[in-house]
């Protein structure tokens, strides 16, 4: 039985290996991201809560946010590796080689866990918001309301420090103005 002959790329298939490890490395660290948090930071977001339960909610959300970003880098880094697996495993497909091999692998796998970083950092506060604004809509009965508790979004805000209510030169800022500005909530009455 002969040893199959692979024809040298600068990049090809193979390359999806340190990809997907790229993902997969980011996934876990998101997802472990909620389950390390500083003590100091426990603390300082309780001290803004006025040491109520709302920061475990904000908390909370947070972490929701970073564990779907987490998963679904996961699933793609897997998924990638499994895609190069079985291509490469049933043929003679060309992979990367020579001394750029490293190279090109570590490129790959930093891109994709920066490509991670960024995917969270732009659709984390949506995700957060999200959460946030559909869980003050249910009352101390667990009833769901079909507006949010404008005074618990504010309580969140001042937790995340760079949402609180606005102060102007006539006051506190409008909390239907609020509700708009930092929460998205367009049909408060």
């Amino acid at each position: 039985m002969s040893e199959p002959i692979y024809h040298l790329a600068s990049v090809s298939i193979s390359d999806l290996f340190p990809a997907g490890s790229g993902f997969d490395f980011a996934g876990a660290i998101l997802l472990a991201k909620g389950l390390l948090s500083p003590v100091r930071s426990v603390a300082y977001q309780s001290s803004r809560a006025f040491n109520s339960f709302a920061q475990f909610t904000v908390q909370r959300a947070e972490d929701r946010a970073a564990g779907v970003v987490g998963v679904l880098s996961l699933c793609l880094g897997f998924f990638m590796q499994a895609i190069a697996y079985i291509v490469v495993i049933g043929q003679e497909a060309p992979r990367t080689g020579g001394t750029w091999a490293y190279v090109i692998a570590a490129v790959l796998a930093f891109a994709a866990a920066a490509a991670t970083a960024v995917a969270f950092w732009l659709i984390r506060w949506p995700l957060v918001r999200s959460y946030l604004v559909m869980w003050s809509r249910y009352d101390r009965g667990g009833n769901l309301n079909e507006l949010p508790d404008l005074s618990e979004l504010r309580l969140y805000g001042n937790i995340l420090k760079r949402y609180p209510v606005a102060a102007g030169t006539e006051g506190e800022e409008n909390l239907a103005v609020y509700a708009k500005r930092v929460w998205k909530i367009q049909d408060w009455r």
